[in-house]
């Protein structure tokens, strides 16, 4: 069994205690995710054995609980209705979204990401305005970032054999800049499932911080719909439409291009390692955003 995995015979036991049934389940990497009924209805589980994964689990549950019913603009998130950890396993369970991602890298249709575009630009919009620090936490948060993402971003660049560096050249000229909102972490149309009554519902929110990079979540998006969707055209329409939409202003947009830098970074160290990314389309975006072409 590897570090990652879940005891299935014991999550079972854990489920039943609280009168769940773990009715079908998979593994696809980190965490265990599947099936579980009570009392005549069906319910999502996930869960996780590695220390550092159940920590990120647990982030979820606590995200999804505390946005549930704030403003998200066209996004739904599920809701949670439990959890528990014993035997080195954490677990949650929460509502079943019978929907379909609004695009995925396995696949090059773009219809539900073409049609709910404008959506996606909402979402990622409405969570940067949720506000639950104060003035104190986000000046201090503000320093930390400023120190974390350049020393995340030369880490990456000694990986990816030094491609990046015109790319952290702009961060660094910016990180004064830099300003704190709450994020998603990981805004991506794989994450945003569409049910058959056009709702939206976003998931996977496992690195959500309230104390996170403004802009982040849009320029997450555009990188990841750029050069691992594989589809410019439409990263470039979601960006100048979230320019648009969030009426940002040219210092928002000088953060905006800084948190794009970051994430092309990033991007350098997923072609090598994760054989879907484009390196190709990550040269061609540092490029375009370099000479400004962008907006």
């Amino acid at each position: 069994m590897s570090g990652f995995e879940v005891d299935t015979a014991r999550l079972e036991k854990l489920l039943l205690n609280e009168g769940y049934k773990l009715v079908s389940h998979r593994q696809p990497w980190r965490h265990l995710v599947g099936e579980v009924e009570k009392e005549g209805k069906t319910y999502f589980v996930k869960a996780s054995a590695d220390k550092e994964i159940r920590e990120r689990t647990k982030n979820e549950f606590a995200w999804n609980e505390r946005v549930r019913g704030m403003n998200l603009g066209p996004l739904n998130v599920p809701e949670v209705y439990g959890s528990g950890e014993s035997e080195g396993i954490f677990w949650f369970v929460g509502e079943f979204i019978r929907g379909v991602p609004m695009a995925s890298v396995k696949s090059t249709d773009s219809t539900y990401l073409e049609k709910y575009l404008d959506k996606a630009v909402e979402g990622a919009l409405a969570i940067a305005k949720i506000e639950t620090l104060l003035p104190k936490d986000k000046h201090h948060l503000r320093e930390y970032w400023q120190e974390r993402i350049f020393s995340a971003t030369d880490d990456w660049i000694k990986r990816a054999d030094g491609k990046g560096i015109m790319a952290q050249n702009l961060i660094k000229n910016r990180l004064g800049e830099l300003e704190i909102a709450s994020i998603h972490g990981d805004y991506t149309p794989w994450h945003m499932l569409v049910t058959s009554d056009e709702r939206i519902f976003l998931i996977d929110s496992e690195a959500a911080q309230m104390g996170g990079l403004a802009h982040y979540d849009a320029a997450y998006f555009f990188h990841r719909v750029y050069t691992k969707f594989k589809r410019p055209d439409i990263a470039l329409r979601f960006l100048r439409r979230y320019v648009e939409l969030g009426k940002l202003t040219d210092k928002e947009k000088r953060v905006l291009e800084a948190m794009i830098a970051q994430r092309l970074i990033g991007g350098y160290f997923d072609a090598v390692n994760d054989e879907v990314t484009s390196l190709e389309l990550n040269t061609k975006l540092e490029e375009k955003l370099v000479a400004q072409d962008l907006f």
